[in-house]
């Protein structure tokens, strides 16, 4: 899957999820900061990313850094199969 496609995946996930506005939701988005993303959603956004991507995420050492925005959330559990399929 290309960083475009995981890309848009994410975008209309959470856009599907939220109660916020999120019209202008883009890769930089800060996603918790701007509460667009709330604890409930992170919870369901973490189980989201670990069915997209195959991988558990191991919540003892999660970061909330890993998912600030769609960007991280690509950079901390997808480029590496990117690179790999690359």
């Amino acid at each position: 899957m290309t960083q475009k496609a995981i890309y848009n995946k994410l975008i209309t996930f959470i856009s599907t999820h939220t109660k916020s506005d999120c019209k202008d939701l883009n890769p930089e988005t800060p996603l918790i900061k701007s509460g667009v993303v709330d604890s409930l959603l992170l919870a369901e956004l973490i189980i989201y990313v670990e069915e997209m991507s195959g991988k558990e995420i191991d919540i003892d050492s999660f970061q909330a850094d890993s998912f600030s925005s769609i960007r991280s959330i690509y950079d901390n559990y997808f480029i590496d199969d990117y690179l790999a399929e690359g």
